[in-house]
């Protein structure tokens, strides 16, 4: 592990270990350019399931076509989709995605949990952010 890749497990480790249950947890782990790869194993996801509160939920930045490894074997798309399938195992049917961009140069982050109300969403964001709000879609393993 490259010393970066070790400093953000090491602060995600320590935030996951605390022993206060958290609400909600927002994940944007990067490097080289990549996901870190734990974040493709369902251990990972199981460990920070186990700090949420009830309801509780994890954002998390997936990247997608648009991460540029340093690693070309290491294609962004497929690292997306490994890390979905890693937080389907732990959350089933309670992963939720947004897509942002085009096909060719694509970003997405998700989500566990159900949806709130939408309408009461809509109400509560910036008029700039509401029409996100109908993005969500179910995540459908591939």
């Amino acid at each position: 592990m490259d010393g970066n890749l070790t400093r953000r497990w090491l602060v995600l480790e320590e935030s996951i270990s605390d022993s206060l249950s958290s609400k909600g947890l927002m994940v944007d782990l990067f490097s080289k350019g990549c996901l870190i790869p734990e974040l493709q194993d369902p251990d990972t996801w199981m460990k920070m399931k186990k700090k949420l509160r009830e309801g509780g939920r994890i954002m998390v930045n997936v990247g997608g076509s648009c991460v540029e490894a340093e690693d070309s074997r290491r294609d962004g798309k497929v690292i997306m989709e490994e890390t979905l399938k890693a937080m389907e195992k732990v959350f089933p049917g309670e992963v939720r995605v947004l897509n942002l961009g085009s096909r060719k140069d694509d970003s997405s982050i998700a989500v566990t949990g159900g949806l709130p109300d939408l309408d009461l969403w809509k109400e509560n964001l910036p008029k700039s952010l509401r029409f996100y709000v109908d993005m969500w879609k179910p995540y459908i393993v591939v």
